[in-house]
């Protein structure tokens, strides 16, 4: 391609990194080449180690395993390291034979309604907030460049955005939103227990749980980062300036709670990084707070029974005893310090102290004083004109 022509189809592109791409450059360039092939190798031997059993490299599985909080001697069973594979390899064939089992229609049904329900309570909360002014197959042989094209031939570079488009595969066990389309997803794998996902369960239990995840992914249009992004999915700044000014300082409020949050360590203790945590812990607030107004409506239409062995409960404590339950886990100490330097989520009992001590629904079930009345100040998804609804 000549000058001229490079510069007449010339195209923005989105740098999530520019500051990283521009380190690497100048690491590249001053690297032997001996060096970065050693680089490649040490790559590939990591991505195929866990297929090979081979007494050499028992050391790196260790190291691994150490890295990741597990045993150290302990290693995946052959057959699920199978399943696992054929799961990534062939996940859409997979999928059809996973979701014909696992997946009914009623299923799917109850989905949809969550979220038409959990969005519709979103959108009252941020029309009534305070703070917002406007609402609105084989690898390539990469030494030939005629294999290279064939193998990226469907590259989305340059073309529309497919709305429509799934972007991970139904056996994906998480729940997303994707900035750049606008979108949210929560594939069928995600809706199976421990999730209290079912017709046959109260509705306070999967508002509580899943409902609250659903207002976690669509709060997250609105987070500091995906309010970047318009409704069609454009880098493009549609808050008025008062808005996100306003915003800016409910938001430095979250990032001085959770920066006085700390875990243990083998050694003292670690300071949880209250900015680089700061849009998951805004919108941890913003969407069990939607969840529950949606719930709170859905309840007004439909009466849900208390479970026998849950009486001592309330349905408003048994919302917030479900969420609270979805984040339990169980971690090896060193291997959470590592993930929170990198990690934009707040370790998962940071996340549900935090999100319980900015939510007054929590202290109104429970019946707690607000000792800490300038956190929920802080709070940028309450508006009286929901807040007060019943």
């Amino acid at each position: 391609m000549n000058p001229s022509q490079s510069r007449s189809t010339s195209k923005f592109v989105i740098i999530r990194s520019p500051i990283f791409l521009q380190q690497l450059s100048k690491i590249l360039s001053h690297t032997p080449s001996n060096v970065i092939e050693a680089f490649f190798v040490w790559k590939a031997i990591q991505e195929y180690a866990p297929r090979i059993e081979d007494p050499k490299l028992k050391p790196l599985k260790q190291f691994q395993n150490k890295l990741g909080g597990r045993l150290t001697e302990t290693s995946e069973e052959r057959w699920k390291q199978c399943v696992r594979d054929v799961g990534q390899e062939v996940s859409w064939i997979l999928s059809k034979f996973y979701i014909k089992q696992k997946f009914p229609a009623e299923a799917k049904d109850l989905g949809n309604q969550i979220i038409a329900n959990v969005r519709n309570a979103l959108v009252d909360l941020l029309q009534n907030a305070a703070w917002m002014t406007r609402y609105p197959t084989r690898n390539p042989n990469v030494l030939l460049a005629r294999s290279l094209n064939i193998y990226y031939e469907h590259l989305n570079l340059g073309k529309p955005t497919q709305h429509d488009e799934f972007r991970m595969s139904p056996l994906t066990v998480t729940a997303w939103y994707t900035a750049n389309h606008n979108e949210i997803g929560f594939p069928a794998a995600f809706l199976q227990p421990p999730v209290p996902f079912d017709p046959s369960v109260p509705s306070y239990l999967s508002y509580g749980a899943l409902g609250s995840v659903i207002g976690h992914e669509l709060t997250h249009g609105f987070d500091p980062s995906g309010s970047q992004y318009d409704y069609d999915g454009r880098l493009r700044n549609w808050w008025s300036n008062s808005t996100r000014e306003a915003f800016a300082h409910k938001s430095n409020c979250f990032v001085y709670q959770y920066s006085n949050y700390t875990i243990p360590k083998s050694h003292g203790k670690y300071r949880v990084n209250g900015s680089l945590t700061l849009s998951e812990n805004v919108v941890d607030a913003g969407g069990v707070h939607a969840a529950f107004w949606a719930w709170r409506r859905r309840e007004e239409r439909s009466f849900a029974t208390l479970l026998r062995v849950l009486e001592y409960f309330t349905k408003d404590q048994l919302f917030i005893v479900s969420y609270g339950r979805f984040w339990c886990s169980n971690g090896d100490s060193e291997e959470l310090y590592r993930k929170m330097l990198i990690n934009a989520h707040a370790p998962e009992d940071v996340r549900l102290l935090g999100t319980m001590e900015n939510s007054r629904e929590f202290k109104q079930a429970f019946g707690c004083t607000e000792s800490k009345p300038q956190s929920i100040g802080a709070q940028p998804w309450f508006s009286p004109a929901v807040r007060h609804r019943r």
